[in-house]
């Protein structure tokens, strides 16, 4: 880590509180929403397990049925995922605005593009923009108070959606998730938005369960300081989440390293790992506006 990034760390650890050598974590689950499977998982890991953290797909057919459980539970930690893509076979989502005021979000079948390569071959800017903010309104609408904002899939690596992201993140004060390098010696296009500092996938072999806690583990046992978000995809093994998508096993592995994390969290405490959500994040960065 360069002197310029490690100085970013501790600024950001300064603002939430912690010092310079701080490591705190988010495991945070996807794609809340996207199904009754993952809404279900997502809710038991954060409310009994592990997980602090999840966002929402608001397109998707399970997300008000996920909206009214967050309204409910004002102290759940959840972000709008915003989303241009609707990557399953059988199982599609549309644009929030419909595919007549957005039509260049869409396939020949009228849903979402299956890819980000498709997303931005055919998208229009102003399309995309529009939807965007569509998307974090409905949300609201339906009573769910965001913590952070989301890209589903990257698409926000090409630069204009990047800087889309950021700009919504600057209307709605909300910190973002971008896994795009900054310049340490440039100026920082950020700003005032807070990141997390480091993102992690869960390394998780569904054909290996028996080894599925030591390998949670060792993915948890070398986090630098600064904010580490470990990104999965929960899910429960019900016929509806293996008819959607092929690596239903790894979701539901992910489940269940995140449900039944015990051993993690001691693991956690013995090397003086934090745990939070993105609300402090939201919280620090709304103070310092």
């Amino acid at each position: 880590m360069s002197d310029a990034e490690s100085g970013r760390v501790a600024a950001n650890l300064r603002r939430l509180g912690y010092g310079p050598d701080a490591r705190l974590l988010i495991v945070h689950g996807d794609d809340l929403g996207m199904c009754h499977s993952e809404n279900a998982a997502t809710f038991d890991a954060i409310e009994g397990g592990i997980a602090t953290s999840t966002s929402m797909l608001v397109p998707c057919p399970w997300a008000y049925a996920a909206a009214r459980h967050v309204a409910s539970h004002p102290e759940l930690d959840v972000g709008v995922e915003v989303a241009f893509t609707s990557e399953w076979q059988a199982y599609r989502w549309k644009p929030v605005l419909g595919a007549a005021r957005c039509p260049s979000l869409v396939d020949d079948e009228g849903f979402l593009p299956r890819t980000v390569a498709e997303f931005h071959e055919r998208a229009d800017p102003d399309q995309v923009r529009q939807e965007a903010e569509a998307q974090l309104q409905l949300a609201l609408e339906w009573g769910v108070k965001p913590t952070h904002l989301v890209g589903h899939m990257g698409f926000y690596r090409e630069p204009r959606y990047h800087e889309l992201m950021v700009d919504l993140a600057r209307k709605y004060r909300l910190p973002l998730r971008t896994r795009l390098a900054r310049d340490a010696d440039g100026p920082d296009p950020l700003h005032e938005v807070l990141t997390a500092d480091t993102y992690l996938g869960a390394s998780l072999d569904a054909d290996a369960l028996s080894g599925l806690q030591s390998k949670f583990e060792s993915d948890l046992s070398d986090l630098r300081p600064g904010v580490t978000e470990m990104i999965m995809h929960l899910g429960l093994p019900t016929p509806e989440l293996q008819a959607i998508t092929p690596d239903w096993k790894l979701r539901v592995a992910a489940y269940e390293a995140a449900r039944h994390a015990d051993a993690v969290k001691r693991v956690l405490e013995e090397q003086g790992v934090t745990l939070i959500g993105w609300r402090p994040l939201l919280e620090a960065q709304r103070a310092g506006a």
